[in-house]
């Protein structure tokens, strides 16, 4: 009898896990999509990357790892364990059914050891709790698209905070092992190191109290800090690179554009769900979110529950469990009963970080917000919280039904001890009724995936592992594709192919790998296919990955499939080697002068090279280089640049009535230095040009052509620009018929009667082809002026040097360009009142409202939302897209954030540009940067949107729009050098060598011939200040090579570490190099020495595992100590 009480609530618990198993597995799929993990696809390549996961070498060109993927060691051994029993797709359910289980029973023996540990009822109270745990709405949400991370915290905590609090009231060394097993055991859930910062959270809230509960004070300290020090220790291996991640590296992901795109739209979705209703019934923004079903039609995810809980039965479910808690809350205060004060303490806190639109709550919220660390850490409230909160939520649900079934015991039959339980557990499963008829998951999570992937994952298997993959298509900076046959996620192919790939879902932790996304989507929609090539010989990509099964409902016609094969075709070197289904695999010869990712340059230049650009002029001109802010040679414009914020374009830009101009400055300088302006004619394809009506002497009316160069200024003097008159026509005097001019064929413009000083019209001419300009008449005569190609580039100056003197002050430099103002190659509006604004969200049909103001001369249009979107669109069909164009927008925010603003390139479907712009509370000149796209293609238009999201009101107010040409190529091309001529290119080197690669973060390099002077040595992994290069002189002595190898920064010497073609590593080498040292066997004996490089901050994670033996082996040898220290 007594093993039937000690196990049968247990027992209840797993049947119920087996139901979820029975009613939502689907046979032949795999649980996946959204994020997930999946070490199934290759577990010894999954097992290494943990053991040595602070550089993750996988990702993209390499990244410092933001998350802790360490953490994830032990859920790849409890992952391979399942697989020799399981088929592999079944691995994760299995996984993830386990996790369920094992988190409902943590807290059962929870409740049974610490909340109700003197309760003769213990363990039907404490099954009551763990229903709740497993059964509320919180843990419906957090596994219908389960990634690892919150499927073991959900498992995790409960045993987590059981075996803290024991250890806590009795630190024996009994508890210490328990203590120290369990966090080993829970470190899947610190993958997502927030969800770590929680339990510690909990930890230093419970000791806080129990600070103040405690008459034995400093022997609560001792043990807490003991308590730490322990979790410290089990811990460390992920949790010091996950420190020196966030000390070092944390802007980097703040910063990023996915970020800087979606951190404030995810919290507002946060705090949609923060009031009060949505908190009672832990419901978060899963329930708003949008995604394409199958059919690639967008639809609510979570549709299936949507409908369920929005039955009033259900709803006044929900607000019964909250009402029981609240009950089981009120009775802990009003019996003073100490030991519980910790957890009403824990309960408000939790609640507070979840109502985050319900004042008072909100207010501590807003505080937190203003620390952009813990803004952008705990921007998802809902995902790091929700779990602890279903915690507490059953805690005082069980509590509450505790004291009902004890008061009836004493004032009612006892048996209705047994009809509170068998009503709580019929409304539980009443309330999670969509669990058992097959709604756990969500139904796109399950799925079969196609066997061509697996084929492509045993093809690479065959292929050199140190070779880099550029996958596609690549039609949006968002790390998220989705496929025909069901996937939506954040992407699995990484999982079973141990090659990078440079895949956008690493862009938020590497501005490397941004960077080249930038330079790949620029060369790729451009359809240049030199500037694709380049792209590829820069970041030394060997294999291109073109899967057709992705789709993107909104533009199908930006994924590019056929251009991409076309422009591939036409890049010499790059072959088709396989296909698989609707999966091509192209090979380069980018990587050849590559060998596991080392190779050797001589003769590398240094530069100033900008952060962020479209294109990198250094590499296209000059191949590889140095980049260095110690240069005078620089491409002072290159960096202009708008596909991230306003603040990261690094030229100003001022607009004036008639022109406007782009400013930099120049740093001073101890000599002159030679500004390289290229010739116009060579660089763009259109220059402005004015047409004038003017009197001579005798006073006839005649037209001529002004064409217009940019100014050119140095410090406020002018440097460089023309003007150039041409005659065109004299015309009849005097001049009564109504005449008209046309250039091209396109802009027209009527010609008045009398001379005028300003022009009829700013156009342009083209550079490619003869210029047509013709006068007619109303009766339909005409003559026409032919301006030769010839002549035109005949009369606009080549490139010109000039030099500009030395400087003790920093200098500006300054190019000033005209406007063209006709229909063609620019557009200008300040009147709203006919512009078609209209509410453009599906999804979101709340209150929008739009209307006129008037701001001085000009008329503003206000845009006003709340839970809605308005949006303004303008077409602009005349822009051709082989021009570059700089977009003028004048607005200001009066609440919530900035409007929305992208423009979508009308051919090809894709958005160039897409960024907020930044709210003020006064009017603000913003401008953007269009670079040139593809040479054929024509139109443009402009989107702007006015967001609300939730009860919080959106106010934008816009007062001028405007695009104007800009010579894009022109500007980027402007060189300044400290020396005459065009600065050399870089040479490979002749360098025989060979490399030993055994793990991330560590490259052993043995020379076999002579070092050339000026050669550097480059390894092709994103820049990072932890990688460290060492010339080591080699010994006949085995264990002193090994410690040479090891620990080279006590044995060897340390080289100049420099930056390589604006992102890889790189390392100048001296003559120590050189020195003759012994091989490891006869065939190496040669002229060279060796150069040992390693990732330094990998030794943390080395560290945190000698830790974590040495603290195993002293718990486990060391003698037992019975004394309780209950504090």
């Amino acid at each position: 009898m007594n093993f039937i009480n000690r196990y049968i609530f247990p027992f209840f618990l797993l049947s119920i896990c087996f139901l979820f198993f029975w009613a939502n597995y689907s046979n032949s799929t795999f649980l996946t999509g959204w994020d997930n993990l999946h070490p199934e696809f290759n577990f010894g390549l999954n097992l290494k990357r943990s053991i040595f996961a602070v550089w993750q070498e996988y990702q993209g060109l390499g990244l410092l790892g933001g998350m802790a993927h360490a953490s994830d060691l032990i859920h790849v051994l409890q992952a391979y364990i399942l697989s020799l029993v399981f088929p592999i797709n079944m691995v994760r359910y299995i996984w993830t059914f386990l996790m369920l289980f094992v988190g409902s029973l943590g807290i059962y023996f929870f409740l049974k050891k610490i909340f109700f540990f003197t309760d003769q009822n213990a363990n039907l109270k404490s099954f009551l709790g763990a229903l709740f745990y497993l059964l509320n709405l919180s843990t419906i949400q957090t596994f219908y698209a389960p990634f690892e991370p919150f499927s073991a915290h959900f498992a995790a905590l409960p045993w987590l905070l059981l075996s803290s609090f024991n250890f806590l009231n009795n630190p024996k060394k009994k508890n210490i092992l328990f203590l120290a097993v369990i966090l080993l055991l829970s470190t899947p859930h610190a993958y997502v190191p927030t969800l770590f910062v929680v339990y510690l959270l909990i930890i230093f809230i419970y000791i806080g109290i129990k600070y103040f509960l405690v008459e034995n004070k400093r022997k609560l300290l001792s043990v807490s800090t003991k308590l730490l020090g322990i979790i410290t220790l089990v811990n460390g291996f992920w949790l010091f690179p996950f420190i020196y991640f966030t000390l070092m590296h944390s802007s980097v992901n703040i910063n990023s554009k996915i970020n800087q795109m979606a951190t404030q739209t995810v919290f507002s979705q946060n705090k949609e769900f923060g009031n009060l209703t949505n908190v009672i019934q832990l419901k978060g923004f899963w329930f708003q979110n949008i995604d394409p079903n199958m059919n690639g039609d967008f639809s609510y995810m979570l549709l299936p529950l949507r409908n369920y809980y929005s039955n009033s039965f259900v709803i006044a479910v929900g607000f019964l469990f909250f009402a029981l808690i609240l009950f089981g809350l009120f009775w802990a205060v009003k019996t003073r009963d100490k030991s519980k004060y910790p957890f009403i303490v824990l309960f408000i806190f939790v609640f507070t970080m979840l109502a985050t639109n319900t004042p008072p709550f909100s207010w501590i919220d807003i505080i937190f917000r203003k620390l952009p660390l813990i803004n952008q850490a705990f921007r998802f409230p809902f995902t790091k919280f929700s779990i602890l909160a279903s915690f507490m939520y059953a805690i005082f649900f069980a509590y509450g039904i505790s004291i009902l079934i004890d008061l009836s015991k004493k004032f009612l039959h006892s048996l209705t001890k047994h009809i509170f339980t068998a009503v709580a557990v019929f409304l539980l499963v009443v309330y999670a009724f969509p669990v058992f008829t097959g709604n756990l998951f969500y139904s796109k999570a399950r799925i079969e995936i196609p066997n061509e992937y697996f084929q492509v994952f045993n093809y690479f298997k065959t292929q050199d592992k140190n070779s880099r993959i550029a996958n596609f298509p690549q039609h949006t900076f968002w790390g998220w594709n989705y496929y025909r046959w069901g996937y939506g996620g954040s992407g699995f192919l990484w999982y079973g192919i141990e090659q990078p790939i440079l895949d956008r879902a690493f862009d938020v932790w590497s501005h490397e790998s941004e960077q080249y996304y930038f330079e790949l989507s620029d060369a790729l929609y451009s359809k240049n296919v030199q500037s694709l090539k380049n792209v590829f010989d820069k970041y030394q990509i060997e294999f291109l990955l073109v899967d057709k099964n992705v789709i993107y409902p909104p533009a199908p016609k930006s994924l590019f499939f056929p251009e991409t094969e076309a422009l591939l075709t036409n890049i010499p070197g790059v072959t088709k080697v396989k296909s698989f289904g609707d999966i091509d695999i192209y090979r380069t010869n980018s990587s050849n002068r590559m060998q596991k990712f080392i190779y050797f340059a001589k003769n590398v230049n240094s530069y100033t090279a900008q952060r962020w650009t479209n294109r990198d002029v250094f590499y296209q001109n000059l191949g590889t280089y140095i980049a260095s802010d110690n240069t005078t040679t620089s491409y002072p414009f290159s960096s202009l640049f708008s596909k991230k914020t306003e603040a990261e374009n690094g030229v100003k830009i001022t607009e004036g009535e008639n022109d406007y101009k782009l400013s930099t400055t120049l740093p001073p300088r101890q000599k002159d230095i030679n500004l390289k302006i290229p010739s116009y004619p060579t660089t763009q394809h259109v220059i402005p040009v004015q047409i004038l009506l003017q009197k001579s002497q005798d006073g006839v009316l005649f037209l001529q052509a002004k064409i217009l160069t940019p100014n050119i200024y140095s410090s406020s003097k002018k440097i460089w620009g023309q003007s150039i008159q041409v005659p065109l026509f004299l015309l009849p005097k005097p001049n009564v018929l109504d005449l008209k001019i046309n250039i091209n064929g396109g802009t027209q413009v009527r010609i008045p009667s009398v001379a005028k000083d300003d022009p009829l019209v700013t156009t342009f001419f083209s550079l490619n082809q003869d210029n047509y300009v013709t006068v007619s008449d109303s009766q339909n005569l005409s003559q026409t002026y032919v301006l030769k190609q010839n002549l035109l580039l005949d009369i606009i100056k080549e490139e010109a040097l000039i030099i500009l003197p030395a400087s003790k002050q920093q200098t500006t430099l300054e190019i000033l360009f005209p406007k063209i103002t006709d229909s063609f190659l620019s557009f200008e509006t300040d009147d709203f009142s006919s512009q078609n604004v209209k509410s453009c969200d599906n999804f979101r049909q709340g209150k929008y409202s739009h209307k006129i103001l008037s701001e001085g001369k000009s008329h503003a249009l206000q845009l006003t939302s709340q839970n809605s979107t308005l949006c303004m669109d303008f077409y602009l069909p005349n822009l051709i897209h082989n021009e570059g164009y700089v977009v003028f927008a004048q607005s200001k925010t009066t609440k919530g954030r900035g409007l929305h603003f992208w423009i979508l390139n009308e051919d090809e479907k894709i958005a160039p540009l897409d960024t907020y712009i930044a709210g003020a509370k006064t009017f603000q000149n913003h401008n953007f940067v269009l670079a040139p796209m593809e040479p054929n293609g024509k139109g443009y238009s402009l989107h702007f949107e006015n967001i609300s999201i939730g009860k919080d009101l959106t106010e934008n107010i816009i007062k001028r729009v405007a695009v104007f040409n800009l010579p894009y190529d022109f500007v980027t091309e402007i060189q300044i050098n400290d020396k005459l001529g065009s600065p050399s290119k870089s040479e490979q080197s002749s360098i025989q060598f060979s490399t030993n690669h055994p793990n991330e973060s560590l490259y052993n390099i043995d020379i076999h011939s002579a070092v050339e002077p000026n050669t550097t040595v480059v390894l092709s992994q994103s820049y990072d200040v932890g990688w460290k290069a060492y010339t080591i002189q080699n010994s006949e002595l085995r264990i002193k090579n090994w410690l040479n190898t090891k620990l080279p920064f006590f044995f060897g010497k340390q080289l100049e570490h420099v930056k390589i073609n604006n992102w890889e590593n790189g390392w100048v080498i001296d003559s120590s190099v050189n020195q003759k040292s012994p091989a490891r066997n006869a065939s190496q004996r040669d002229a060279g020495g060796s150069i040992i490089i390693i990732y330094l901050p990998q030794y943390l994670e080395y560290f945190g595992f000698i830790l974590l033996a040495v603290g195993t082996c002293y718990l486990i040898f060391s003698p037992k100590r019975n004394k309780s220290s209950n504090p």
